[in-house]
């Protein structure tokens, strides 16, 4: 199979694919003229350090020094070789293609889905058409739960004995080993027998954004409480689920779409309840954590639905304390963040059965800002005694948070920037400082952040030798540049000089392969050249090639060519010279093979003043 035909699957697989949207799916990404800029996720960014070109669709970072394309991407991200790449881009662009030896990880996975699916269903089945999941009908009615929500969201019920699952899993041919990879059985430590781990439990459905059963949650029915201390649980982490990286209902929350003209807003919570009755309330954009505190993964989740997060907490410390800890992830994401807690420490569930939606819909509307939320939980809500120590911390602590937020290049979010420059000057005017003692003190922390970043990254940059792929010679390495640029002049090229010229290996491989495209008809772009080769360190050398040959310009590049290769050829004349010379001088050579030697020589040179550089 030649070169060309052997990538059509590839192609096809790149041309459906939108770099934008799939690395915007993972990052949050803002437009800067023609290019996109996002944190990067390996490693310790605080300003957006990651370029994303939609024209030649790739991407790179700066910092790392690492990039490539949507397969590269998808391979870094998800730990994945290149079929299993290629395969999951294919499925996600619809596109039918021949499933490699490599999948056996994504033929499992898929296995284990279709398993997820089947228990959802076992579940759902016990406690909406079961007698004995009577129990736990009872207890969601009481907490307000119907029946049509109870079908929305497939809850389901798990009743209290140790092997329900486990005897239906049998009956329908479902391998017990399955159950226990996705969590639903354990197996004890002191009999090694398997057991079902939710059983007496209300469950909560947790899907994928795609709706797709990864996880469950269960709430210990009250009647059985004192046998299980844990009120709530989750699956553990699995091969499907993994908890950092999930919100209840968002496969229903992302498909909300606001007035126009307003953001795209998602409504946080922390209980499945919550959720569920918000929900039945109106208020379909609502998801709920999953028993943990939200963390970047959260964010990237959030920012690919949503431009604006309202965040509901319990009013309480700890609920303070979680606002704080979420609002440094959402500044770094730059998201708006907006934080609510409700009258009398109440959580949404009770809020709402109480005094309803519009009431609700109004505290929603009037939710601060995270930053002026810190500000009145740092003042306690009074006005603090201006030049004590507690204005002077909680100053102090308010810049260092506002500072969390990555500095915006030229071209950046203008909205951020205003919201941010509103933020300073209130600071400035509430504890009666100048404001350009507050913005020099941010660009202080901020250049303290970014020193440390460099730092690190340097570290990051030295540690990942698997993508440090270059070419050693200076004048293949223009060539290459320029081809990327030219890549009409590819044949015209190949009749003057020939890859086995070319002494790299890298260059040569680069070379003939778009040779070989071109000689097929096609012209061998950027876009073909990098998706003819899988490996990951190619096509960040790829990106590095083109980014050089753009950082060249001009419209006539391919009439630098002659020169490179003239500069080439002779490179290669000297060291065939450079060799003859010191076969002459030494003792191994007889007088005619010297002659012989030194003929040579001046028929090079007389070759080469015959065809100088242009």
């Amino acid at each position: 199979m030649s070169q060309a035909s052997a990538t059509d699957t590839k192609e096809q697989v790149r041309e459906a694919t939108d770099i934008v949207e799939l690395i915007g799916s993972s990052l949050t990404l803002r437009r800067e003229g023609r290019q996109y800029r996002g944190i990067c996720p390996w490693h310790d960014d605080s300003r957006p350090s990651l370029q994303v070109n939609p024209e030649r669709q790739s991407w790179k970072c700066w910092v790392c020094d690492i990039g490539g394309d949507a397969f590269s991407f998808v391979m870094k991200r998800d730990g994945l070789s290149f079929p299993e790449a290629l395969e999951m881009l294919a499925d996600r662009a619809g596109i039918a293609h021949r499933r490699s030896g490599g999948s056996q990880h994504q033929n499992n996975k898929k296995r284990l889905f279709d398993v997820a699916a089947w228990a959802e269903s076992a579940f759902h089945h016990a406690l909406v058409e079961d007698p004995i999941g009577e129990p736990g009908r009872d207890y969601l009615e009481k907490r307000g739960i119907t029946l049509e929500t109870i079908k929305q969201f497939h809850l389901g019920f798990s009743p209290n004995d140790w092997t329900w699952l486990i005897r239906r899993a049998r009956q329908d041919s479902i391998d017990t080993n399955d159950l226990t990879a996705i969590g639903l059985v354990g197996v004890s430590q002191r009999t090694g027998k398997p057991y079902d781990r939710f059983k007496g439990r209300v469950l909560f459905s947790i899907r994928d954004p795609q709706g797709r059963p990864i996880a469950t949650g269960g709430r210990i029915l009250p009647t059985w409480e004192s046998d299980n201390p844990a009120k709530y649980i989750n699956s553990p982490e699995t091969i499907l689920f993994s908890k950092s990286n999930s919100l209840y209902a968002i496969e229903i929350a992302k498909e909300c779409r606001p007035p126009s003209g307003e953001p795209r807003t998602l409504i946080v919570t922390e209980g499945y309840t919550d959720c569920l009755v918000a929900h039945q309330y109106g208020f379909k954009n609502s998801v709920a954590c999953l028993g943990t505190a939200l963390n970047q993964s959260h964010v990237q989740l959030l920012s690919r639905y949503a431009d604006r997060v309202i965040l509901v907490l319990d009013g309480d410390k700890a609920g303070h304390a979680a606002a704080d800890r979420a609002l440094n992830h959402f500044l770094a994401g730059g998201l708006d963040l907006r934080i609510l807690s409700l009258a009398d420490n109440l959580d949404p569930c009770d809020y709402l059965q109480q005094h309803g939606r519009d009431s609700f819909e109004d505290a929603l509307q009037g939710a601060p800002d995270a930053i002026e939320h810190k500000i009145r939980v740092l003042t306690g809500g009074t006005r603090l005694d201006i030049g004590s120590h507690q204005a002077a911390q909680a100053l102090e602590s308010i810049i260092e948070t506002i500072a969390q937020a990555p500095s915006l290049q030229k071209g950046g979010d203008s909205e951020y920037k205003l919201r941010e420059d509103s933020t300073l000057s209130r600071i400035a005017r509430d504890f009666e400082v100048p404001e350009t003692s507050v913005r020099s003190r941010l660009l202080e922390l901020r250049a303290s952040r970014e020193n440390r970043r460099d730092k690190s990254s340097e570290l990051f940059t030295n540690s990942d030798q698997s993508l440090n792929l270059t070419i050693q010679d200076a004048w293949e390495q223009e060539l290459l540049e320029i081809l990327l640029q030219e890549p009409e002049a590819v044949l015209k090229s190949a009749e003057a000089i020939s890859p086995n010229e070319l002494g790299d290996s890298v260059a040569k491989k680069i070379y003939l392969t778009a040779i070989e495209f071109a000689q097929q008809g096609t012209t061998p772009n950027f876009a073909c050249l990098i998706t003819a080769f899988d490996d990951p360190a190619m096509k960040h050398l790829l990106v590095t090639l083109d980014d050089r040959g753009r950082e060249r310009g001009g419209s006539d590049l391919a009439k630098q060519l002659p020169d490179i290769v003239a500069s080439i050829k002779n490179r290669k004349t000297k060291h065939q010279q450079q060799h003859l010379a010191a076969a002459i001088k030494g003792k191994h050579l007889g007088e005619e093979q010297k002659l012989e030697a030194l003929t040579e020589i001046i028929a090079q040179e007389k070759k080469r003043h015959q065809h100088p550089p242009h």
